[in-house]
């Protein structure tokens, strides 16, 4: 049961007990590794990312195990038809963000640029909690402690403290000048999952790469109208991010200047005794 492929799970409810109790676990793995990571050295904080990459790689890879092992079972029984059924665009291509990201990750780690950081890290945030606000899709259509379940979670985890520990380990910075970059990034994979879309519209019952192509939220929208509103979406995402960055740079600056001034105040007052002679060498003589 554990590994098997149960599409349309019904037992689970949007926001009910299930979604809430992953939602606040993730969350809570999160700021704990953050506050326990946040000072380390600079090994230590490489090897952090290591492990995140590693852990996006093998668990993505084990994934396409599962989808030819299990996935396939209730529309192809030969090895080869499931082959055959997972190479189909809508499942081997990875034009989803977090699927993007499970590559992007990785090439980021090794090329230690940190431009590459500041472009990834809100797009990671974002993602993170997209799945977890809104995870319909995978947890409705498996019980909630089955291995399509447990595995997203864990790789949308992953996700998110990649991308928030960047901030809080100081390798990367949301700031004006540099916001430019996930937009631009944002849009470069944007434009390529458009494409896939237009491309493979047809196939497999219909591609949804980025969720844009189809009525996920139920709004009526068209295909041409979900795609500026999602982006426009992502841009106040990031700027959300920014003003956070700047409350906590003024938060610190502020906490720092009271830091010196309670040092200052420790330190002994010289000028109190510049004034006073030194004392004469005939003191107490006569």
């Amino acid at each position: 049961m554990f590994f098997e492929y149960v599409k349309n799970f019904d037992e689970y409810t949007l926001f009910g007990a299930a979604h809430i109790s992953f939602f606040v676990a993730a969350l809570a793995i999160v700021v704990v590794l953050n506050w326990l990571l946040r000072n380390r050295s600079e090994r230590a904080k490489r090897i952090t990312l290591i492990v995140c990459a590693c852990l996006v790689v093998f668990n993505y890879a084990f994934l396409q195990l599962w989808r030819v092992w299990a996935y396939a079972d209730g529309r192809a029984k030969g090895i080869l038809d499931k082959v055959a059924y997972i190479m189909m665009p809508n499942e081997i291509l990875p034009f989803q963000l977090c699927s993007m990201l499970c590559y992007i990750i990785p090439a980021a780690v090794i090329l230690k640029k940190r431009w590459l950081y500041e472009a990834v890290a809100p797009i990671c945030i974002m993602g993170g909690f997209l799945f977890f606000f809104y995870l319909t899709g995978i947890v409705d259509r498996y019980p909630p402690f089955s291995f399509r379940v447990l595995e997203s979670i864990l790789q949308h985890t992953v996700i998110l403290f990649f991308g928030s520990y960047l901030y809080v380990s100081k390798q990367a910075k949301m700031q004006l000048k540099t916001i430019k970059y996930p937009i631009l990034f944002l849009l470069a994979i944007g434009v390529v999952a458009i494409a896939a879309n237009l491309v493979f519209g047809t196939v497999d019952d219909g591609v949804n790469f980025f969720y844009i192509r189809k009525d996920v939220l139920g709004l009526g929208l068209p295909f041409a109208a979900t795609a500026p509103i999602m982006a426009v979406v992502a841009v106040a995402f990031f700027f959300l991010i920014l003003g956070i960055q700047s409350l906590a740079d003024k938060l610190a600056a502020r906490s720092g200047k009271k830091k010196e001034a309670a040092n200052a105040d420790l330190l002994p007052d010289s000028s109190a005794h510049k004034d006073v002679p030194p004392p004469s060498r005939n003191d107490g003589e006569e």
